[in-house]
């Protein structure tokens, strides 16, 4: 299973424990690098560049763990992308229970690592 790691790219360094815990269950995981600095201070064309780059890794992978922040919205976006390429969407959140973005746009939502990584290791062949 060929994975895409959907988080605050603006922190994630935080997100190297899941992406450490996903691999250890034999799982490739694209974690995208962090942005040195806002999108708003990038040209148009640097932002142009990197939603490219974004949708090709989003493409090549067959499932998105999204992990929501509040007020980091680029995870829905990734979320709806990958929808509409047919990819699976599992969200992993300890809030957000009852949003409607994700609820729609997702396959399954997960309130903790232990029931996340159950489910994982179910679906590992």
């Amino acid at each position: 299973m060929n994975t895409y790691l959907a988080h605050s790219t603006e922190r994630g360094r935080q997100y190297t424990i899941i992406k450490r815990d996903i691999e250890a269950l034999g799982i490739s995981v694209y974690d995208p690098p962090d942005n040195a600095g806002s999108m708003d201070s990038r040209t148009d064309h640097e932002c142009k560049e990197y939603v490219k780059a974004v949708t090709e890794k989003v493409n090549e992978c067959d499932v998105v763990i999204a992990v929501p922040e509040d007020g980091y919205y680029e995870v829905s976006f990734i979320m709806m992308l990958a929808r509409s390429m047919g990819k699976r969407v599992y969200v992993l959140t300890e809030e957000f229970r009852s949003c409607p973005w994700f609820r729609i746009y997702s396959d399954c939502i997960f309130h903790d690592w232990d029931a996340f990584k159950a489910f994982l290791l179910s679906r590992l062949p």
